[in-house]
């Protein structure tokens, strides 16, 4: 069986609803996207609000976890997350605790300026955040994208 890296930095990071979308993972990991910063610049119909994406910019950082996972789940995922409308699936260098790891992530395809999330589609990345183990820097950040 071949597994893969899935770097996730929004709602996906939520445990229990990453689980309902592709099942168990294997493993996960909290890592850092450098170079990029997240925000809000889409709108999805299906949460009715804008919804998170990552951006190319140096100096600046996103705060996320790495899933193992099967390519199956990863193909599950795709399926999940609307590529190829909704976002396309892009390779990403990211660091954890054990070193640099290759993961894939999603990007948004129609971005817009900004777009305001919702508290429930916030609270999911902030969840996510917390279960991984992540601190006020990382949830800060968010909050601050999440206002612009």
């Amino acid at each position: 069986m071949s597994y893969v890296w899935y770097f996730a930095y929004g709602s996906n990071l939520d445990k229990k609803k990453f689980e309902k979308r592709v099942g168990k993972f294997l493993e996960s990991k909290r890592a850092v996207l450098p170079g990029y910063r997240i925000c809000f610049n889409t709108f999805h119909p299906g949460w009715n609000c804008g919804v998170a994406d990552i951006v190319e910019s140096e100096g600046d950082r996103v705060y996320g976890v790495v899933y193992r996972i099967t390519e199956e789940q990863l193909a599950r995922l795709d399926k999940a997350v609307g590529v190829p409308e909704f976002y396309r699936r892009m390779v990403v260098e990211v660091e954890t605790e054990d070193g640099p790891v290759t993961a894939y992530t999603y990007t948004t395809v129609k971005k817009r300026d900004f777009v305001a999330p919702s508290e429930s589609y916030l609270g999911h990345i902030l969840r996510g955040l917390r279960q991984h183990g992540w601190g006020e820097e990382a949830l800060e950040a968010l909050k601050r994208a999440a206002r612009r």
